[in-house]
């Protein structure tokens, strides 16, 4: 009787010339160095069949751990992503290695997504760890169209490893603030329960960004050109700087990656007060105060008490250099286009339930028509339904008939699963928050509602 094997690519060998190999989804979590099929697992396992083009009958993360399942040869084609991250690999085998470097928005293509959702960074993930593959720095961090390496699972390295130039190495930053660059602790996720026992922990690869926090890194003043200055530059250029291309800090650098500080216009007022005998053609750094700094990679929440406090944060980046500054200016930007969507889908929501009044439903017609038969959700009026309930109302053709709206039913239902689609993202917070197509599918259909309401 031949062993087991003990790898995919040993499985693979197996089922190479047309043998049905037997195995148990325990051998296969084994196989990845786990023990419960928690998500992460399930699409780590399911990356390294697509990657080897094998498929187990039945699918083994839907029976018990240990029945027998058959592991064959999966004739279809793979999805995307599996030709192109075996590329990936390969670079890193070949002399010398080259990583492939590409972009979040790139890889989120491979996927045929355009945010970094939850469940599509923990798709991402899981298919890069069943090709042994990471990205440095991580992919979920960064803005979508910073470039990132495809790497070896476990290689990245810290960011300061960026410092190849010896110039460089003694980057300065006068008044870098210790939480700025607070080291980054291990992180790890709970897969849920296989079957019995307690649940394992799973190692996530890149600590800070396991989790789909919001990072300051992936805003888009975050990555942009920074106008600044030399130190022994004089104020009349640095003034002139700040005027011609109208912004009001500006940071003193000798380099990308060596800050000295920071002049606004409260700091050229103060110096020129507070001095007796100055001049325009002083040099820069008389009148500058220490910079503030915070890591690409501090959850986005955490930055907001400094950007008020001292007006801005220059964002430090990959490979240690300055990629980008935000201001007050870009933080209530950035608050506004968070919280529109919630203003504009509680706006939605008031004014269905307005709508569906007009039906005069008891609450035992809403829980026989809006809930599901299985859920174990108690309602108590209209304002106790979800949205996917409302469309489950609405969908109903006698629950739209005693509405008596004056528009096709399948029209506004298909409207209104779309704002669904949307609700669902901005409740999960996606990094990159919802773009401009989702705000206007919003205001469409409330602009539809309000219309409904007017003429109806």
């Amino acid at each position: 009787m031949a062993p087991k094997p003990k790898s995919f690519t040993e499985l693979a060998a197996a089922v190479g010339d047309g043998t049905v190999v037997h195995l148990t989804a325990r051998d296969l979590l084994r196989m990845v160095g786990a023990q419960r099929r928690g998500i992460h697992v399930v699409g780590q396992i399911r990356s390294q069949l697509d990657r080897h083009s094998l498929k187990t009958e039945p699918d083994f993360a839907e029976v018990n751990a240990d029945l027998k399942i058959e592991v064959l040869r999966n004739p279809e084609h793979p999805p995307p992503h599996v030709e192109l991250l075996t590329q990936a690999a390969e670079r890193l085998r070949a002399e010398p290695p080259t990583p492939m470097r590409v972009t979040p928005r790139t890889i989120l293509g491979w996927f045929g997504a355009k945010r970094r959702g939850s469940d599509i960074t923990e798709s991402v993930d899981a298919a890069l760890a069943g090709f042994e593959l990471e990205t440095d720095p991580d992919f979920r961090s960064v803005h979508l169209d910073q470039p990132v390496d495809l790497v070896g699972r476990g290689s990245t390295s810290e960011d300061a490893s960026g410092l190849d130039d010896p110039g460089d190495a003694s980057s300065e930053s006068v008044g870098r603030e210790e939480s700025g660059a607070t080291a980054q602790q291990a992180d790890t996720q709970t897969a849920p329960n296989d079957s019995a026992g307690e649940p394992t922990k799973a190692k996530s690869s890149q600590a800070p960004t396991a989790n789909n926090t919001f990072h300051i890194g992936t805003l888009d003043e975050a990555r942009r050109d920074v106008v600044h200055v030399k130190p022994q530059s004089s104020l009349r250029v640095a003034l002139s700087q700040m005027i011609a291309k109208q912004v009001s800090h500006l940071p003193i650098m000798r380099n990308p990656r060596s800050v000295t500080g920071m002049l606004r216009w409260k700091d050229v007022g103060r110096y020129l007060l507070l001095n007796g005998n100055v001049s325009l053609d002083d040099p820069v750094e008389r009148a500058q105060a220490p910079a503030i700094e915070v890591r690409y990679s501090r959850p986005f929440l955490n930055v907001i008490p400094e950007i008020i406090k001292h007006g801005y944060v220059l964002v430090r980046g990959p490979k240690n250099v300055i990629t980008g500054i935000v201001t007050k200016k870009d933080l209530g930007r950035q608050l506004l286009d968070l919280a529109s969507p919630f203003v504009l889908l509680g706006e939605i929501e008031r004014g269905l339930r307005a709508l569906i009044e007009n039906g005069d439903f008891t609450v035992q017609e809403l829980r026989d028509i809006a809930l599901d038969p299985k859920s174990p959700r108690e309602i108590e009026n209209i304002a106790s339904l979800t949205l996917g309930e409302y469309q489950r109302l609405l969908s109903h053709p006698d629950a739209w008939d005693r509405i008596d709206l004056n528009i096709d039913k399948s029209t506004f239902v298909a409207q209104l699963s779309g704002v669904r689609n949307v609700r669902n993202g901005v409740m999960h917070f996606h990094p990159d928050g919802a773009n401009d197509d989702d705000r206007k599918q919003l205001s469409r259909f409330l602009e539809l509602i309000y219309d409904l309401q007017r003429f109806g």
